[in-house]
């Protein structure tokens, strides 16, 4: 069974969310802020019943400008390393630039991420800062 990179609802991540993203917390923490927003877009990577990966985006400016945000990515640790982020990112990108609203993305990228998002011509615009229980972080951008 192959795997298809969709929009999806967000309850069909949450679980992909609470295992990658809030391991060791409560459930509740796996849903976040604009989750339920109209303008909101989960993408899930799925194969099957079952999501392996998973990105959000949202309507979130940027230095007071009108942008979009890329938030909560993970994929599953049984199929990291296998092309699923690339795939995830790539299928965003395209779609925000079909809606042709807004110039930029940006992220609060993990530093242990960074590498990833530069190969893919994002680029990193601030110093490094924390987040509660998921360490050390860096804002990117990316001009669609």
């Amino acid at each position: 069974m192959g795997m298809e990179i969709r929009l999806v609802h967000v309850d069909r991540i949450i679980d992909l969310r609470h295992a990658v993203l809030c391991r060791g917390r409560h459930r509740k923490h796996a849903h976040f802020e604009g989750d339920v927003e109209s303008t909101t877009m989960h993408i899930g990577a799925v194969i099957g019943k079952h999501a392996v990966g998973c990105l959000t985006i949202l309507d979130r400016p940027f230095s007071k400008e009108p942008a979009w945000q890329l938030n909560a990515m993970a994929v599953d640790p049984l199929y990291q390393g296998g092309g699923i982020g690339r795939s995830l990112l790539s299928f965003a990108e395209t779609r925000l630039r079909q809606i042709d609203t807004y110039q930029y993305v940006w992220c609060n990228a993990p530093v242990s991420s960074i590498q990833f998002y530069e190969k893919f011509g994002w680029v990193a615009v601030s110093e490094e800062f924390a987040v509660p229980y998921t360490g050390a972080h860096r804002t990117m951008l990316k001009k669609l």
